[in-house]
């Protein structure tokens, strides 16, 4: 099983689904990170929406690798990134969330809600601001 499923169909918006096991370090490079570094690299003005309803657990090794991950990459997404939305986020999806900006945060516009409708609607309102 995969542990993120990426749609690229509707870019520059990228529906991302996460699967709701603890990945290993190398899925999670190669089936999460270096997907999203891909997609960022390769397009400008990028709106990851990101669907964690299923997170129910992340490791402290891998909320460290997201982080310095953030770091390394912090020009590229500030140049190609609109914004990233969590959407479906849960109590332990926040704590999660809360542990990885401890190291880093995303140099890009950040929103945590509900619902799918409602990533929609905020990356309708970051696509109108940055025209």
């Amino acid at each position: 099983m995969k542990f993120a499923n990426f749609d690229v169909s509707t870019l520059p918006i990228v529906v991302v689904k996460v699967a709701g096991f603890d990945p290993t370090p190398k899925q999670y490079e190669e089936e999460f990170l270096n997907v999203l570094e891909n997609i960022f690299n390769e397009n400008e003005g990028v709106l990851f929406l990101i669907n964690v309803k299923d997170v129910k657990y992340l490791s402290a090794e891998l909320r460290i690798k997201v982080g310095h991950w953030l770091k390394h990459n912090d020009p590229k997404i500030k140049t190609n990134v609109r914004g990233v939305c969590f959407f479906g986020a849960s109590v332990i999806f926040n704590v999660i969330l809360k542990g990885i900006f401890l190291i880093a945060t995303v140099p890009a516009p950040v929103h945590v809600c509900n619902d799918f409708a409602a990533a929609e609607k905020w990356a309708s309102q970051i696509s109108k601001t940055h025209a």
